[in-house]
């Protein structure tokens, strides 16, 4: 199995992430990804993410997200089976993130040279921010858009991140087709290049957990919002556009592509912190 397939694959971590907690997966992990971040989407491009309150001038007040809470789906859960080189290639690109540059070609070569066959991952240490999309729905509800974001809005889908799913590292369980006692072990200073905050644990059990110091940004939770032209006025998709909003209403998520395309989305960076205002 290889994680370039459709959304539809059985593999356990998938099925985890996206088609049961309904996480958009990027394809390029970062830490910059925020609740309130919000995508604009035309046809197949989508815009970098401003942030909502940026619609309304003044700014208006929103609820405030819950931060840092365990996420403990991703940690329990190992994806099927995968090539050594897709393993490491995800690998790389999480610690990326973190400003650390791994040698996937050499974290590849390094296990197959231990007679790695196959690999499978899950996540290290994972939280999740968060926000109640019933409680964004009744912030932004009744106040009136002005003409340059009902400019901005006009023709194009909008994305606001109500979740976002981070992770401090990846735990490898390695496969070894021809020995089955065989264990790899890796140093930092083997695959990295340049200084780095990277702690490789080699376990007794032949698993391999690299550790990061930062969460990093793997997953983001989407809801859809819809302009009521009449009156100017934003609501969440598929809610009704007035203020006495049961509690406990289950809101749909939003997933961006196709229901049968690549598991991973590009979802384009967000704006520098300073740009954000």
């Amino acid at each position: 199995m290889d994680f370039s397939t459709k959304r539809t694959s059985q593999d356990p971590l998938v099925k985890a992430l996206l088609q049961t907690h309904k996480f958009n997966l990027l394809s390029v992990p970062r830490a910059g990804a925020d609740v309130y971040d919000l995508y604009l989407g035309k046809g197949r491009n989508i815009l970098p993410p401003g942030r909502l309150e940026s619609l309304w001038r003044p700014k208006i007040a929103l609820p405030d997200p819950k931060r840092g809470e365990p996420f403990k789906a991703p940690e329990k859960t190992y994806s099927a089976a995968l090539s050594v080189s897709v393993v490491t290639k995800l690998t790389g690109k999480l610690f990326a993130a973190q400003g650390s540059t791994l040698l996937d070609s050499k974290m590849d070569a390094s296990l197959k040279s231990a007679g790695a066959s196959s690999a499978q991952i899950r996540f290290y240490d994972v939280v999740r921010d968060s926000v109640d999309p019933i409680k964004v729905h009744k912030a932004i509800v009744g106040n009136q858009l002005g003409a340059a974001s009902l400019e901005l809005l006009k023709g194009r889908t909008a994305y606001l991140v109500v979740g976002v799913v981070r992770a401090k590292g990846i735990e490898i369980k390695v496969g070894y087709e021809q020995h089955k006692d065989a264990q790899a072990n890796l140093t930092v200073g083997e695959i990295a290049q340049g200084k780095t905050d990277i702690v490789i644990e080699n376990k007794g059990s032949g698993n391999l957990v690299f550790k990061g110091k930062q969460w990093i940004a793997f997953g983001v939770e989407l809801v859809e919002l819809q302009l009521k032209t009449a009156t100017k006025k934003l609501h969440i998709g598929d809610l009704p556009p007035a203020l006495d909003i049961r509690a406990g209403l289950e809101v749909p998520q939003a997933l961006i592509g196709r229901p049968d395309g690549a598991i991973f989305v590009d979802l384009p960076s967000p704006k520098p912190r300073s740009a954000r205002s």
